[in-house]
């Protein structure tokens, strides 16, 4: 470890690993860690190599983070890494999103809004109810843009904090998608390919409520088949009348 309160910096290597503090805090490793200081505050935490950031309801990987830090909590995080490289990577609950490079908003440590930028794709996880179909819903294009709202844990009985749930992705540039849309009338669900200049897609209670095409749109739509009528040509058999003699005895 490399010390210089002076200077700024700070140095960590040989598996190095930084956790911060308090609920909700969050975790880096990498090959190399690269600590900015500000008097005996860190204010940017850098993983070079292997880099694998953590918090309480999302995770990031990529060869390069960088973590913004201010008043001891996590603001701002970076994730990028050399051409042909593996890809930045962040995980929510049920959400993954890959790109070339990524920004994630993370204001006193909860999770706001994720910005990919490159080869951007994300999935998304489907409702427990999709039990005949797991094939995810996706969104890709060259830039991505995935906003999270912050809503009560109900197993947490008001004591957890709250938890980051989706709510909105917008895709620009190239933007295709694939959705799976569900209504009252229907017990399965309707299947949406769309292509755009932009794609914005709405969700509410973890299921895709709206996508909006701009831009040179087109896609295809496929409703379920409604359920077959009853079958009016077959004939009834008549009931038997006639009585049985019982056998003799």
């Amino acid at each position: 470890m490399q010390l210089d309160q002076v200077v700024g910096f700070g140095l960590l290597v040989g598996k190095p690993r930084v956790e911060g503090k308090g609920t909700e805090s969050y975790t880096l490793t990498g090959t190399r860690i690269e600590l900015g200081l500000r008097g005996h505050d860190i204010r940017l935490v850098k993983a070079l190599g292997d880099g694998v950031a953590t918090g309480a309801d999302w995770r990031l990987t990529a060869d390069t983070i960088h973590l913004h830090v201010d008043r001891k909590k996590l603001q701002q995080a970076f994730a990028w890494g050399p051409k042909d490289s593996v890809r930045a990577r962040a995980v929510s609950s049920n959400t993954t999103i890959r790109a070339d490079s990524l920004a994630l908003d993370v204001p006193d440590q909860v999770l706001t809004e994720v910005r990919a930028f490159g080869h951007a794709l994300s999935t998304m996880k489907r409702d427990s109810t999709a039990r005949r179909d797991s094939t995810p819903d996706w969104i890709t294009g060259d830039s991505l843009t995935a906003r999270w709202a912050q809503q009560a844990d109900p197993a947490g009985g008001g004591a957890r904090q709250p938890k980051s749930t989706l709510h909105r992705m917008v895709s620009r540039g190239s933007a295709r998608a694939f959705t799976h849309q569900y209504n009252q009338r229907d017990s399965l669900p309707s299947l949406n390919y769309s292509r755009g200049a932009m794609i914005d897609i709405s969700l509410a209670g973890g299921r895709i409520e709206r996508v909006t095409v701009t831009g040179r749109a087109d896609g295809v739509q496929l409703e379920p088949l409604p359920p077959a009528p009853p079958d009016t040509t077959k004939k009834k058999t008549p009931a038997d009348t006639t009585k049985k003699k019982a056998p003799d005895r």
